[in-house]
C-alpha cells in the first residue's frame, strides 16, 4: 500500500513554501507564498491545502525560535524572533490534521541526512545562511534531544580588523552571527541586496565571518559534514572562498588539509528544497504528530 500524501511547510522570513508529497519522491503539488503579515500569511497557507488532496499530515519546518515541545501548550508559536510581527503567532492554528513542528534547519538537516549531502554520517550539520542564521546538528540522524532547539544564529564570533565601525543588525545581540552576516546585515552594510552585490570586499567579509562559524563547529563537535545552506550561499565562489578561511583559521593546531576540508563542508545535496523536504519528514514521523 502506497505511503498516505503528506503535507509540507518551510516557513521562512521571507516567504512560505508550502508542498504535498510523499518523503524521498517530486513534489506532486507546491507553491511558494511571500511572508507578510501572519493573518495574510497563514490563511493563504491554508488555501494552498484546502484547494489540494487532503493529507494525512502535516509537517511545519520554521524559522524561529519556535517552541519545538511537543508537550508544550504553545508548541508551534514563534517565540521572540526578530521578525517583526511575528512574535507569539501559533503556525498551527486552523490546521484540522495532525502536525510536527521544528525549525526549518532542523527540517533541512533530516532531509540531507536521508536524501543529502550528510548520508551515512555520523554526526552532521546544517547551517542556513539567509534572512536569518541557524543550525542543527543530528547524531546519526537525530536531532539533539532537548526541549528547546539551539540558537546558533545567536553565537559570537569575532569581528573581522576591518569591520569594526558596523554594529550589526539584530536587535537582540547587535553584532553576533546573525547581525553580522544574515542578508538583512548585508544589506544594511552594503546598501544592496546580496542577490545583486558584486562587491569582492563584502564577499570576503562574508566569508570570513561563515569561516569563523564553521570552525567553532568544527572544534567543538569534530562533524563528519557541515552542510552550508541558505540564499546567501548561492553565492557563486562563496564556498570556496569559506574553506580557504576555514584552512587559514585552523591554523597549524589539529589542522585538517584543503581535501579533507573539501569533503567536509559542502553545499546542499538538495539544494534549495531541503527544508521543505524536510517538513514531508516531520510530517511523516508520527511520534511528535500532534492534533487539535
Amino acid at each position: 500500500m502506497a505511503e498516505p500524501l503528506l503535507g509540507g511547510i518551510e516557513a521562512g522570513g521571507t516567504k512560505f513554501r508550502c508542498c504535498i508529497g510523499r518523503p524521498g519522491e517530486p513534489f506532486l503539488v507546491e507553491t511558494t507564498i511571500p511572508t507578510t503579515t501572519p493573518g495574510e500569511t497563514l490563511a493563504a497557507v491554508r488555501v494552498f491545502f484546502e484547494e489540494n488532496v487532503h493529507v494525512a499530515s502535516i509537517g511545519i519546518a520554521a524559522f524561529g525560535p519556535v517552541d519545538v515541545d511537543p508537550e508544550s501548550e504553545s508548541y508551534g508559536t514563534i517565540l521572540d524572533t526578530p521578525k517583526t510581527g511575528w512574535q507569539g503567532v501559533d503556525l498551527t492554528a486552523g490546521l484540522t490534521v495532525p502536525f510536527s513542528v521544528h525549525t526549518d534547519v532542523t527540517g533541512a538537516a533530516l532531509a540531507e541526512c536521508q536524501f543529502g549531502a550528510s548520508q551515512g554520517c555520523g554526526v552532521s550539520v546544517y547551517v542556513t545562511i539567509g534572512t536569518g542564521i541557524g543550525a542543527a546538528v543530528l547524531v546519526d540522524g537525530r536531532p539533539l534531544p532537548s526541549v528547546r532547539h539551539g540558537e546558533f544564529g545567536h553565537i559570537r564570533v569575532p569581528k573581522h580588523p576591518g569591520d569594526a565601525a558596523f554594529d550589526g543588525v539584530c536587535p537582540f545581540h547587535g553584532d553576533c552571527l546573525e547581525g553580522l552576516a544574515s542578508g538583512p546585515a548585508m544589506i544594511e552594510r552594503w546598501g544592496e541586496d546580496p542577490a545583486t552585490l558584486n562587491l569582492p570586499a563584502a564577499w570576503d567579509l562574508e566569508a570570513y565571518y561563515l569561516a569563523s562559524a564553521c570552525v567553532v563547529l568544527d572544534r567543538t563537535l569534530a562533524p563528519d559534514r557541515i552542510v552550508l545552506g541558505g540564499g546567501i550561499m548561492q553565492r557563486d565562489g562563496l564556498l570556496t572562498a569559506v574553506i580557504e578561511q576555514v584552512e587559514q583559521l585552523h591554523g597549524t593546531y589539529y589542522a585538517s588539509s584543503s581535501s579533507e576540508l573539501e569533503k567536509k563542508i559542502v553545499l546542499p545535496g538538495l539544494g534549495a528544497d531541503a527544508g521543505l523536504a524536510g517538513a514531508l519528514l516531520l510530517a511523516r514521523a508520527s511520534e511528535t504528530l500532534k492534533s487539535r
